[in-house]
């Protein structure tokens, strides 16, 4: 067994093993150990295992031991690197995967080299044929002259599109797997490629005169994501993908998505997107991270994409509502935002009806109400500090 634990506090866990008369047994797996299910997980494996070797593995001397590192150390002095997959700060400069620190670089960039070529032969023994990298660790391969996209998922990303490939709703924007493929480095996600809203050319493009449908169909999405407790953290238009034959929009990559069981818990966030990410997330590393609700900061950036895709609109192509909404959902203060999940329902005509409307009005009153009484106690305590 191997084991590695990089200055991010993610563990990396390697296990090769052979039964009586088998094959040999090769399993990899990582841990996010600032994540409270993966450290028990973490723990609770490592236990089994300090058990199992105490008691039925073989007897190794600390000098062994020692050797050992000394001639690892010697052999491979730069194969791991400790660069984490959740950035503290992610600019939309940074999406090709460009590193602006210089130090470790070559190692960086032979790493890269080794898990491309890792992740292209196990797609040529899949059948298919790999093109270019389209940013970090995300790349175009063919397949009978189809075109997808393939991606060395993390287990939380694995995850998360592993539910959501089970569950059917017509509110469901996220993508199926076409296939999962096994390799030395881990598990290929293979993908189905559509258009990214952000590359699409504004001034040419069919979307012209689909604003309404768009954003529409965000809006269910990230209302079914939060009915199903997942808030995405990182909603804007390069994370968004539009099919044209089958005209729907897809959300993609959940690298830093987060489960949220209690959807009203804070937690510390340190990660998105400038321009893009609810304002209460610190993104300056200068600063100490603060806890913040995840699903009202997804709120926010669905709001601002909202806000967003009206270029696509022509002049006399306006939905009230969806405009409301979008300013609601970008209110500084946190707790003022609409809940789309309670607001947001999976019934045919739901959007040529009136509930939306009246949701919004019936959520306006109740703000309304809220800031009238905080002005309320805030007047109440500035009259008895002058009193005193």
């Amino acid at each position: 067994m191997g084991l590695f634990i990089t200055k991010q506090w993610e563990a990396y866990r390697w296990v090769v093993y052979k039964k009586k008369d088998e094959k040999i047994i090769f399993q990899r797996k990582a841990y996010d150990l600032q994540d409270p299910h993966a450290l028990a997980s973490f723990i609770r494996s490592m236990y089994n295992y300090t058990y199992y070797v105490y008691h039925f593995g073989p007897i190794v001397k600390e000098q062994t031991v020692d050797k050992l590192a000394r001639e690892v150390q010697e052999t491979y002095p730069r194969t791991l690197t400790t660069k984490t997959t959740k950035k503290r700060k992610m600019d939309e400069s940074q999406d090709d995967g460009s590193e602006q620190d210089g130090g470790g670089q070559a190692s960086e960039q032979g790493g890269g080299l080794q898990v491309r070529k890792a992740m292209e032969i196990t797609l040529l023994d899949s059948g298919y044929v790999m093109g270019g990298e389209i940013k970090k660790g995300v790349f175009r391969v063919l397949r009978k002259g189809m075109p997808f996209i393939a991606k060395l998922g993390n287990p939380d990303e694995l995850s998360f599109l592993r539910y959501l490939s089970s569950i059917e709703s017509t509110q469901k924007h996220t993508l199926d797997f076409v296939d999962i493929l096994e390799s030395l480095i881990g598990q290929l996600m293979i993908l189905p490629m559509h258009h990214c809203l952000d590359n699409i050319d504004i001034a040419n493009t069919p979307l012209m005169g689909r604003s309404i449908q768009l954003r529409r169909q965000l809006v269910d999405g990230v209302a079914f994501l939060h009915r199903l407790h997942i808030a995405h953290l990182d909603i804007k238009p390069s994370n968004i993908v539009y099919d044209f034959k089958a005209q729907r929009l897809f959300i993609i990559d959940f690298d830093v998505a987060v489960w949220c069981n209690d959807t009203e818990a804070k937690v510390k966030i340190c990660w998105g997107t400038e321009g893009w990410t609810a304002p209460e997330v610190v993104l300056d590393e200068s600063k100490p991270v603060r806890p913040v609700n995840p699903i009202r900061v997804d709120l926010w950036s669905c709001g601002r994409v909202l806000k967003w895709v009206d270029q696509f609109s022509y002049e006399n192509e306006n939905d009230v509502d969806l405009t409301r909404l979008s300013l609601l959902l970008m209110d500084d203060q946190p707790e003022y935002r609409p809940q789309l999940d309670g607001m947001i329902y999976e019934e045919p005509g739901f959007w040529c009806s009136d509930c939306l409307t009246q949701a919004l009005d019936s959520h306006c009153d109740y703000v309304s109400r809220l800031r009238s009484l905080e002005n309320m106690s805030r007047l109440s305590e500035k009259r008895g500090r002058e009193n005193r």
